[in-house]
């Protein structure tokens, strides 16, 4: 099945600070099992490391726009509509509450229906823990269309690096301040007498408010004094946009006694994410723990992720953690947690600290529909690129590439056609002199007769056929047409986007194929100073995945 054939499907876009989540609503379970497995093997969602599961059933709604709204007066409101309230959780900062309901039947009926308390007009949408959010839709409140993030730079989240493992969990490491993360658990440092009165905790407790100290308290009366590599959980509470709080007791860093802090770090670690587990979390974040209690920065980030990659190797299959995202607001510590995620879990993950040369390509100013050819851009990878809309037989490039068949009839495939429309019937002979059949791959070098640019490439590009080797071919295509441009001296050279037509190739697998290796050929583009890739204006299915 074609996930693009899944009808009577409704589409709602989630912002948040790592990820953008989406959630599809079908019109019966069978299409959601369809549209999972559809997607699984998707071979976009592989290359892009995407996911998909089924959403909770939630027993919670949010209430915007409540600053006229007591709580009293929404407990009250519910009760008597027969909706029995478990809790209500307020949040000054954004004037809403969370509505805890014994019954998830209740949301139901609750969402479908209209709310007032005297003249007030309740807004009242589905809350999911699992994405940290609600469900707004068409009616999102304009104060949260920009999502999650502050407006102050300090606070706002920044994805650095994120993969997936074998075994589906994401690990991710984002600048970020820990108080308005969105996970399950966060884990902080604490000291022995869980007195959340400086640094983290201080922030942790004016955030919750202050029934996080007084479960820290309770646990102290509980248990006594904690011990270096100690952990134990609570909830969170207030503005925090965690569920659970795991406060570990990191040890003061010896070098006389370098073996047994490191063991400490590693207990108070591997504590937490049994606590995580035991209580249900899906998604955990961790910062340096104990850097600031005198360990070597990089020693306590690789003790860190060593205890969570031994972690998912031992639970491997049996994980209920989904998510591990170390977190921290200080750029060192970032540094040193991305550093310590690639040696401990690997590179192939996507790194988000600074944009990738296609991406920067494709979210450059150049990207602007262009009607004419005017001067290239120079863009900020070194050689210039510039996507065009236009039509490609009408360049001024010194090189254009045509599209053509094995048989090498020019007659054929809407850019050949057109090129030799422009150029004049002397350009099918002059292919013909040098071959009269092509090889697939190949690339034939003519005249451009009648056209404004001196050369023709004509490129012998196969079908798609969902097979890794057609697209090394159109990948040595284009890498040959470079080095053939620059080996005779030519400065520009202009493509179409080749293989997105007839031949079938999917227009995202082949502009990134393209562009992938023009800027691996501009690292040394010595004489080929500008590349154009034209976009047909009717092509609109090119043209929408370049915006």
């Amino acid at each position: 099945m074609n996930c693009d054939s899944v009808n009577g499907y409704h589409l709602l876009n989630v912002c948040l600070p790592l990820y953008c989540k989406i959630k599809f609503e079908m019109s019966s379970p069978a299409e959601n099992n369809e549209f999972i497995t559809c997607c699984k093997t998707n071979r976009m969602f592989l290359s892009k490391n995407l996911s998909v599961r089924p959403l909770e059933i939630t027993a919670k709604v949010i209430v915007e726009d409540v600053s006229n709204i007591k709580q009293e007066d929404l407990l009250q409101y519910f009760g008597k509509k027969g909706w029995e309230v478990e809790r209500i959780t307020p949040n000054q900062r954004e004037q809403s509450a969370i509505i805890s309901f014994k019954m998830d039947t209740d949301v139901r009926g609750i969402i479908n229906n209209k709310h007032n308390i005297g003249a007030t007009l309740l807004k009242v949408f589905p809350f999911y823990d699992s994405l940290g959010t609600a469900l707004y839709g068409k009616d999102r409140p304009v104060s949260k269309l920009m999502g999650n993030t502050r407006n102050n730079d300090q606070h706002s989240s920044k994805p650095i690096y994120q993969l997936q493992t074998s075994d589906g969990i994401d690990i991710v490491v984002c600048k970020a301040d820990l108080c308005s993360y969105p996970v399950d658990a966060v884990v902080i440092n604490s000291n022995e007498n869980l007195k959340l009165d400086g640094g983290i905790g201080g922030a942790f407790a004016a955030a919750a408010g202050s029934c996080l100290q007084e479960e820290c308290n309770t646990i102290i009366l509980q248990r006594g004094q904690l011990k270096p590599g100690d952990s134990v959980i609570t909830r969170s509470g207030g503005q925090l946009h965690c569920k659970k709080v795991i406060h570990v007791v990191g040890p003061q860093y010896d070098q006389s006694k370098h073996q047994r802090a490191v063991g400490q770090l590693r207990r108070a670690v591997k504590g937490s994410l049994e606590l995580a587990e035991k209580n249900g979390c899906l998604s955990l974040a961790i910062s340096a723990i104990c850097a600031n209690m005198g360990f070597p920065l990089n020693l306590c980030a690789d003790t860190i992720i060593k205890v969570m990659k031994e972690h998912c190797d031992d639970r491997f299959g049996e994980n209920t953690l989904k998510q591990i995202h170390f977190v921290s607001i200080d750029d060192r510590a970032v540094q040193a947690l991305e550093a310590a995620v690639r040696e401990n879990f690997g590179n192939q993950g996507t790194t988000y600290s600074q944009q990738s040369d296609t991406d920067r390509v494709l979210k450059s100013p150049h990207l602007e529909q262009k009607t004419n050819f005017s001067k290239p851009l120079e863009t900020n990878v070194g050689l210039p690129i510039q996507l065009v809309k236009g039509n490609v037989e009408d360049s001024t490039t010194e090189v254009i590439v045509n599209v053509v068949g094995t048989d090498l009839d020019l007659g054929k495939g809407a850019v050949s056609k057109a090129i030799l429309r422009a150029a004049g019937s002397k350009l099918q002979m002059l292919v013909s002199e040098q071959m009269k059949t092509g090889n697939i791959g190949d690339v034939i070098i003519t005249s451009g007769c009648k056209l404004k640019s001196k050369m023709v490439f004509h490129t012998v590009v196969p079908s798609w056929d969902n097979q890794d080797n057609t697209r090394e071919i159109l990948r040595g295509i284009v890498e040959d047409c470079l080095n053939k441009a620059q080996q005779r001296g030519f400065t520009s050279i202009t493509f179409p986007a080749i293989g997105t037509g007839n031949l079938g190739f999917p227009t995202d697998l082949a502009a990134s194929v393209m562009i992938e290796e023009i800027l691996k050929f501009k690292k040394q583009p010595r004489g080929l100073k500008t590349v154009d890739i034209v976009l047909y204006p009717k092509d609109r299915g090119t043209i929408q995945w370049v915006r």
